[in-house]
């Protein structure tokens, strides 16, 4: 229960991300209005390492229940990339100092963003999919720049993050559509 057993607790802003930790680091995004934020928390004391303020032009809708602040993110243990749907992508090192970003547009949806980034080698892989213009994007990872596109247009409202599926030797990007 919250009283028994807990080495340590902190209160932080509303977010649905799923914690990322790698070593001694926690990384999370959080919505306070009207920015979102990417944070890094000590994994051993709950301590905030930093907070980058994200301030998009405007805030997608979201479900009833949901923040702006859903999608997880992913690191290679050097970098740590967040995406946002209403922001975009942004790179940082584990110090907190920008590395790139990347702005987006808000996407075209009624319940918000719920796809996170996934890496695939130097790849930073990106589901867009959304009721209008949706996309498959792969970018540099250590640039923030296009890798490739794929036009999704014929799929909308989707909220699956991609995998990388390895079976035979080969290496596939498995996203539901």
């Amino acid at each position: 229960d919250p009283a028994s057993n807990v080495v340590w607790k902190v209160t932080l802003p509303p977010g649905n991300s799923s914690p990322v930790i790698w070593g001694d680091r926690i990384f999370l995004t959080a919505f306070e209005k009207p920015n979102l934020q990417a944070l890094s928390l000590g994994r051993r004391e709950g301590k905030t390492l930093w907070r980058q303020t994200l301030t998009p032009e405007k805030i997608e809708p979201t479900h009833r229940t949901a923040t702006p602040a859903a999608p997880t993110a992913v690191t290679d243990g050097q970098w740590v990339y967040f995406y946002c749907g209403s922001f975009g992508l942004v790179a940082y090192d584990f110090d907190g100092r920008e590395q790139w970003r990347r702005p987006l547009p808000p996407p075209v949806v009624d319940f918000g963003t719920g796809a996170s980034p996934i890496l695939a080698g130097d790849l930073l892989i990106l589901n867009r999919d959304q009721d209008l213009g949706s996309e498959l994007l792969a970018l540099d990872k250590r640039t923030g720049k296009t890798v490739w596109r794929t036009d999704r247009s014929e799929f909308r409202r989707g909220f699956a993050t991609p995998l990388v599926w390895r079976h035979d030797g080969l290496e596939e990007l498995v996203v539901p559509g």
